[in-house]
């Protein structure tokens, strides 16, 4: 069962999630090369349904709601984790954006740099971009790339991240996190895009749904952890069913929920050991929130003049350079700072067995 494979850290998690970020790291390079989008392989073989970077982005928030939902029953106490979620997010994505103010910037502006530096959109940057909001722009930076203007777009789902975490702390203080009002809620979600006509709504309550579905499945498969087997034909079978759906439909749908048991099957069974990649970090974050300006920077100094792959290969090693720069840096050190989480069950047992605190 899934509970029987948490224990520890040797699981391939990290790895998942790493190649996820890397993942829309090689979607983005069609639209920044080409500035369309529709010719994305994944797009191309979905009829349009999805493409590889928003398959990576389910990834993430499936995960995450497994995870976090793990992260709150440890957490001591609401203070704590409201800390810990910080901690994870801001310290990082303030550095990113500080990079992309004071070095892409100044390289890529089209002003001149005293201009740029006394701009006050350059500093309004900081607060926008580190509050999640639209328009993430600075004076002249990309004007003339094929996707331009564009400085840091990666960073939008963000917000929806933190009101998956939101949702999970006021849920979890009012004892809401449990089997029977997550399922339904999941099945009030698919109903949802299931209707007709909810485009009227908006993009921000649409988007909303889709990212709170896949986050609702991951919390189910953590509080179903114990009644879930792994089991490699089911394994197969999703995995079937997810490419099944990309040709014939309801891919959107069915990938969270299915394909969901191909993400924890992969990741937590012992067969398959990639954990050893979490010695350098976890670096997915940090690939996430630095791909994008460090691609369209690539973009810049080539005048424009690749073709997707060239981008992907070129972008990718300097990509990992600032996530691990930033993860030793930044990221883990912030992370030291998280309280002590609070033990249960089988390892309360083993650490008072073992006279450890």
């Amino acid at each position: 069962m899934l509970s029987d494979l948490m224990q520890g850290r040797k699981n391939n998690l990290d790895f998942v999630r790493l190649i996820a970020a890397v993942a829309v790291v090689f979607s983005h390079c069609f639209h920044l090369t080409t500035g369309d989008f529709t010719i994305e392989p994944v797009y191309v073989f979905s009829h349009g349904q999805t493409s590889l970077g928003s398959i990576a982005v389910i990834i993430f928030f499936v995960t995450s709601g497994f995870l976090i939902s793990r992260s709150f029953e440890r957490t001591p106490d609401l203070w704590s984790y409201i800390k810990a979620r910080s901690l994870r997010i801001f310290p990082g994505l303030t550095l990113s954006v500080l990079f992309c103010m004071f070095v892409v910037g100044p390289i890529a502006t089209n002003f001149h740099i005293i201009d740029y530096l006394s701009d006050k959109s350059t500093y309004i940057y900081l607060s926008r971009a580190t509050t999640f909001a639209p328009d993430l722009n600075l004076p002249g930076v990309f004007s003339d790339n094929i996707y331009p203007d564009a400085v840091n777009s990666s960073l939008w789902t963000l917000k929806y991240e933190l009101l998956c975490y939101i949702f999970v702390a006021i849920a979890g203080v009012l004892r809401l996190i449990n089997k029977r009002i997550m399922i339904s809620l999941l099945i009030l979600n698919l109903v949802y895009h299931m209707l007709p006509g909810t485009e009227v709504l908006g993009k921000y309550i649409n988007d909303m749904a889709r990212f709170s579905l896949s986050f609702f499945v991951g919390m189910l498969y953590y509080l179903y952890r114990s009644k879930i087997p792994q089991n490699i034909y089911l394994f197969v079978a999703s995995l079937l069913s997810c490419v099944a759906s990309l040709q014939f439909g309801f891919f959107n749908e069915i990938f969270p929920i299915i394909g969901g048991y191909a993400i924890f099957y992969f990741a937590l069974t012992p067969g398959i050991k990639l954990h050893g990649i979490s010695k350098f970090g976890d670096l997915s974050y940090g690939v996430y929130i630095f791909a994008f300006p460090v691609q369209q920077l690539v973009t810049y100094f080539m005048k424009n003049d690749l073709i997707p792959i060239q981008n992907f290969l070129i972008s990718l090693p300097l990509i990992l350079i600032l996530s691990f720069i930033s993860w030793h840096l930044v990221e883990r050190p912030f992370l030291r700072m998280k309280p002590s989480r609070k033990l249960t069950g089988p390892e309360l047992t083993v650490v008072k067995s073992t006279g450890s605190f």
